[in-house]
């Protein structure tokens, strides 16, 4: 993508949509390009590292994670489907560095789903779902695993 199609996209949980802005590659600047659907309770919005794709996380009853193509040219964003989340109230989504996979963070089913993303289509496939002890409200990927002096720090990594 050239700087002046670099784009941001914004979760606007109360309209249910995906607000789409292009940003001034000299002054940092915002216009709308306009807004996608994404469910009744879009929390979470997450690009994979190429930019070819987005996931939202749904945190409405429904618990579901949308899955968007994003033009490449105007960053604007078309719907590809959506799949459960594999627990309730999926926020945040995470894609890791790699693009292989992406993660959701079940809030108020305390566990994480994972999902292997198709390098073609974007398409999420469940993959698994690890409990966690306590409501997952944020997570990070790193390449190795962080050590402190009483031992290792639970992360995801590839």
């Amino acid at each position: 993508m050239s700087p002046e199609h670099r784009c941001s996209e914004h979760v606007a949980n109360q309209l249910n949509t995906v607000s789409i802005y292009k940003i001034d590659a000299i002054s940092g600047a915002l216009a709308s390009l306009g807004t996608a659907p994404a469910g009744a309770g879009p929390m979470s919005l997450a690009v994979d590292p190429a930019g070819k794709f987005a996931y939202v996380g749904d945190i409405s009853s429904a618990n579901l994670i949308y899955s968007f193509s994003i033009d490449t040219n105007t960053g604007l964003l078309t719907n590809t489907g959506s799949l459960p989340a594999g627990g309730l109230s999926p926020y945040p989504v995470l894609v890791e560095p790699a693009g292989k996979f992406a993660y959701g963070a079940n809030i108020n089913s305390k566990n994480i789903s994972i999902f292997s993303i198709d390098p073609n289509t974007g398409e999420l496939n469940a993959a698994g779902n690890v409990a966690t002890t306590t409501a997952p409200g944020a997570l990070t990927v790193t390449s190795k695993i962080q050590e402190h002096e009483k031992g290792h720090c639970p992360v995801l990594r590839p």
